[in-house]
């Protein structure tokens, strides 16, 4: 009964997306079929979620999300189905990355936004560290998928238009450096990840991170 309950909402769920944007999906189909990955992405909206786990389907895929998520009856019923990871904003996240690494051993997808919030206006935020540290510690590849469009969804609907969603999948990484870096190199390959994710935005939503150069040092591509 879980399962048919949970397949029903799923299909209303891509109905749902589908009526509110039209993206090309069609590049999602450049992911990987097999093995462990850490997916990031900017944050924008409610859209987000829905769009990549039914659409990366039938690759597993689990989220990590910020506890409040289960606060929502709705949001916290399918977080629960979906095998969502919860990540307490302020406490270590040692039990959540547990999770995470034994997700990614089961190679699994981990989706994961890096800014750690909403980005109301589209502008990329400041990238936490606990996204490059989950990297290192399992040795992660990392693919980052960025969207425009998403931020005009609101109003949007408000008009009962569709929006425009442009996705964009970039190259396959790992980042080059020690499990427990120190404050410096920890922040500098933070901001290596955070600009693979950048260069995939407009110039004018990259934020803070429009003008970091690539670094070899920090970074390689494995695709």
């Amino acid at each position: 009964m879980r399962k048919t309950t949970l397949l029903i909402v799923e299909v209303g769920l891509r109905i749902i997306v589908r009526i509110l944007a039209r993206f090309n999906t069609g590049c999602l189909k450049t992911i990987p079929k097999t093995g462990p990955l850490i997916l990031i992405f900017n944050h924008v909206n409610f859209l987000e979620l829905p769009l990549l786990y039914l659409w990366l389907k039938p690759r597993p895929v689990n989220f990590m999300a910020k506890a409040e998520t289960w606060n929502h009856p709705f949001l916290g019923w399918m977080a629960n189905n979906w095998e969502t990871i919860k990540v307490n904003r302020g406490e270590h996240p040692m039990e959540a990355f547990k999770k995470a690494g034994r997700k990614l051993d089961e190679g699994r997808i981990l989706i994961v936004s890096p800014e750690g919030t909403r980005s109301v206006t589209g502008i990329l935020g400041k990238g936490r560290e606990g996204t490059t540290l989950l990297a290192l510690v399992n040795k992660a590849s990392i693919i980052p998928i960025a969207h425009t469009g998403t931020e005009s969804i609101h109003e949007n609907i408000k008009r009962f238009r569709r929006t425009r969603v442009k996705l964009q999948v970039g190259r396959t990484f790992r980042l080059k450096g020690p499990l427990h870096p120190g404050k410096a190199l920890r922040k500098a390959l933070n901001d290596a990840l955070m600009r693979e994710l950048a260069v995939l935005l407009p110039e004018e939503q990259r934020g803070n991170y429009k003008d970091i150069p690539f670094n070899p040092e920090l970074l390689e591509y494995t695709d």
